[in-house]
């Protein structure tokens, strides 16, 4: 009996709760429980209280607990709270169903009370009924692996293997089930194909093989099935509930041969308590014999029959014409582009946009400083203001010689100051038409030093592309104008462009001062807006048909003929 219990109450799958035992306390409201339930048991310590949720047929019970218990006292009280589970959500919904339309506030009901006071081996008049329909079903898993084997001519031992696992579940002896085809041999050598009846268990797939290697019994020891609980602490059973607590099981039932013996092991995953493996064991291994001699031959001659008809098949493909794909290596480049350069040094002191904005002709790209041109309009300007003084000077002084000559100066500055001023003015680096800027200077690089005739930007007027292909010498003499094909870029997947190729295939200086072969080709499709100079991808161009076996081997065959050449001097 769990006599530490306050409250036991129910929650529908609306969220709509009913109190089946005691009262809930202050600090864990409907609210609080409604809120932390989840597809998995919830554990939550409350306070000095303990708060357990668990799902139970689309529906939530939690148990709060006056006290704690300690780790090891935990896996037995979830056991127990599992196994009464059933029987408290009948008591549950009986309730809900007497009081349809009223308040509920009715203390625990006599099913509840028999549940929780006897636990999961005597849990009331429907937990007896429930154990009569396993005991009754105990038997059926082999004679309904027996069913499903009757159909079968021939059937692998593997495969027998997995019907048996299957029935197993079929049968309710057990929530999953593993089947291994063991031989004589110690160790995992001797553990050989395994199959589950449930892929939730191929994370443990390698610790089920292990499990069954070790707790095999040793030669000429008898074999005896056993049953460890997750809770077994015993040194023996420790590395069984261990696997059992991974797979969030109560218990395991393993019937395993002995070393020395051919024979399958069969691990069942919570078993029911009445569940019996006898005869499953046997039915692997008689499914899983080899047809006889006779029935041997004629397979041996049918599958002969089929692999030469697959190869005739084979050669007739390899003969019938396909495409020739050269598949180059692509990078997208502008289809036609504008720099945008200074006339004169200066140093960058403002960088308005970045690569891949839209500007219109006229806007500002950059602004520049040029600190001797700016000097020297400073300068002019009051050579300028000096010339106007002497010339008022010279007027007051009636000397009218000197007044027309500083005159004459003026003017001689004024035109050097609008030359410097048209000047100061290109410092304003602006687009010269509209397009999409590809590439700038940046502006995280303020007050670098820029050449005359160093490019500031450079604008794309047109959305319109071409790619560089770059091709292997193999590839390189079937690639020619006019040929077409596409090509897709990565970080667009499921885009592809068509293209044209231009230019024939030319040696180029690559990086590093290495030689590559390139070819020019043009997208005959707009980007869209999503491509972008500089992306890199693969290209897949057409260059006629031959014959498939060619098409396939043409790499390995020029191979062949380099080494034939280098090693044998033959020129093939």
């Amino acid at each position: 009996m769990i006599d530490t219990l306050d409250a036991l109450f129910c929650i529908d799958p609306a969220g709509q709760g009913v109190l089946l035992h005691g009262s809930l306390p202050e600090d864990i409201p409907e609210a609080l429980i409604v809120q932390l339930r989840s597809d998995k048991a919830v554990i939550r310590r409350v306070g000095d209280r303990l708060l357990v949720i668990l799902p139970q047929d689309g529906e939530h019970l939690a148990w709060i607990l006056s006290e704690v218990p300690s780790v090891t006292d935990l896996p037995g009280l979830m056991d127990q709270l599992k196994a009464s589970g059933p029987d408290c959500l009948a008591s549950a919904r009986k309730l809900r169903a007497e009081q349809a339309g009223r308040q509920s506030g009715i203390a625990v009901t006599g099913d509840v009370a028999g549940a929780l006071a006897t636990g999961p081996a005597e849990a009331g008049t429907g937990r007896s009924k429930a154990a009569q329909a396993a005991q009754a079903r105990a038997g059926s898993a082999a004679l309904l692996a027996l069913a499903r084997m009757a159909g079968a001519e021939k059937m692998s031992p593997a495969t027998a293997a997995q019907v048996v696992a299957d029935a197993c579940v079929e049968a309710g002896i057990a929530r999953a089930a593993a089947v291994a085809i063991c031989d004589g041999r110690a160790g995992s050598r001797g553990v050989g194909a395994l199959r589950v009846s449930d892929r939730a268990l191929d994370p443990v797939f390698d610790e089920i093989r292990q499990i069954i290697a070790s707790y095999r019994a040793a030669e000429g020891q008898p074999a005896e099935p056993l049953r460890i609980r997750a809770d077994d602490l015993d040194d023996s059973a420790l590395d069984a509930a261990l696997l059992a607590r991974m797979m969030e099981a109560g218990e395991l039932l393993l019937d395993l041969p002995g070393v020395g013996h051919e024979a399958p092991a069969i691990l069942l995953i919570d078993p029911s308590p009445e569940a019996d493996t006898a005869g499953l064991a046997e039915l692997v291994t008689v499914a899983g014999r080899r047809p006889s001699k006779a029935r041997r031959s004629a397979r041996a001659r049918v599958l002969k029959g089929a692999a030469l008809a697959l190869a005739l098949a084979g050669l007739v493909w390899l003969a019938l014409p396909a495409p020739l794909i050269v598949t180059a290596s692509a990078l997208s480049q502008p289809a036609q582009a504008r720099a945008v350069t200074l006339p004169f040094d200066a140093y960058l002191r403002e960088m308005r946009v970045e690569v891949g904005e839209a500007v219109d002709a006229g806007d500002v790209l950059a602004v520049f400083g040029a600190p001797e041109i700016e000097e020297q309009a400073a300068q002019a300007r009051l050579q300028l203001a000096v010339e106007a003084a002497t010339a008022q000077t010279a007027l007051a002084d009636n000397d009218y010689g000197a007044y027309v000559l500083s005159e004459q100066r003026q003017e001689a500055l004024r035109r050097q100051l609008d030359q410097l001023k048209s000047r100061l003015d290109r410092l304003q680096v602006r687009a010269p038409e509209a397009g999409r800027v590809i590439s700038s200077l940046g502006s995280n690089v303020l007050g670098r030093f820029l050449p005359t005739g160093d490019a500031v930007a450079t604008i794309q007027p047109e959305d319109a592309f071409a790619v560089s292909l770059t091709v292997t010498r193999v590839d390189a003499p079937l690639l020619r104008p006019g040929l077409t094909g596409e090509v897709y870029f990565r970080g667009l997947s499921g885009e592809t462009w068509p293209l044209e190729v231009e230019t024939p295939v030319q040696a180029t200086e690559g990086e590093g001062g290495d030689q590559k072969l390139s070819a020019w080709a043009r997208l005959t499709q707009p980007g869209r807006d999503e491509l972008i100079v500089g992306l890199t991808g693969f290209a897949r161009v057409e260059a006629g048909e031959v014959m498939r076996i060619r098409a396939l081997s043409r790499y390995v065959v020029e191979w062949g003929k380099v080494k034939a050449w280098q090693y044998l001097g033959l020129r093939l």
